[in-house]
């Protein structure tokens, strides 16, 4: 099958793994492993298929490890493995500089990520244990969208404030979101949806256009609502 193409295995649930005979297909451009539940990691001859320009592994729960040939993809152009909730790290070298999206949300144990390609367009971290982001994405000149979970420590990264577009909140505990959020100047959604015990939203950044609140139950107060901003409850599929 050295002429296939596309590859596509979502839905295979009992897949474990694939064959090293896989790194043949060297004129494959895209491979969709999406909900592929068992599938536990990629053989490391991938790194043949130098003509992947998209590897989906969105909510394949059991993969624990991105094979660092990964590397060796130089046309990738979008790695999607949100909601891969056992990855902890990822290779070093996801630096190929056709990499145009990112999509990393829900790896909740991921705690950092390496240094990536600067001409990336889309990145989303929303859902991980990324707190901290290294000063470096300044120079990410292509950079138009960058999704990330809330916490206290994200305030120490004051040189993304104008870069993230997206910002999650999902600490159910949480009672009151710090007033550093308004220096976000490109802020366009505010995702507090389920925190139950969130009191009041501080004053928002007048960039900002969606807050999805829904099911905020003791939410009173906001301080601050911008002329741009859509305040109508936001339902699922909007």
């Amino acid at each position: 099958m050295i002429n296939l193409r596309n590859l596509d295995l979502e839905g295979c649930l009992s897949l474990v793994e694939l064959p090293s005979s896989i790194g043949n297909m060297t004129n494959l451009t895209n491979l969709d492993l999406e909900g592929c539940l068992s599938l536990v990691e990629l053989p490391s001859s991938m790194g043949n298929m130098t003509n992947v320009r998209s590897l989906y592994l969105t909510g394949s729960a059991s993969f624990v490890e991105l094979t660092s040939s990964v590397g060796n993809l130089h046309n990738l152009q979008y790695l999607c493995l949100n909601g891969c909730s056992k990855l902890k790290a990822l290779p070093n070298n996801i630096n190929t500089k056709s990499l145009d999206e990112l999509d990393l949300s829900d790896c909740s144990l991921l705690k950092s990520f390496p240094e990536i390609s600067t001409n990336i367009r889309v990145l989303t971290l929303n859902g991980t244990a990324v707190e901290k982001v290294h000063p470096s994405i300044r120079s990410w000149s292509r950079l138009e969208r960058l999704h990330m979970s809330y916490s206290e420590d994200l305030g120490k990264s004051q040189h993304a404030f104008d870069l993230i577009t997206e910002l999650h909140l999902s600490d159910t505990r949480i009672q009151e979101v710090a007033p550093w959020v308004k220096e976000m100047s490109r802020l366009h959604k505010l995702v507090t949806k389920g925190c139950t015990k969130l009191v009041s939203l501080p004053q928002l950044p007048d960039s900002l256009q969606i807050i999805d609140a829904e099911n905020c139950e003791s939410l009173e107060r906001l301080d601050c609502v911008g002329e741009n901003m859509d305040t109508r409850h936001e339902r699922s599929g909007m």
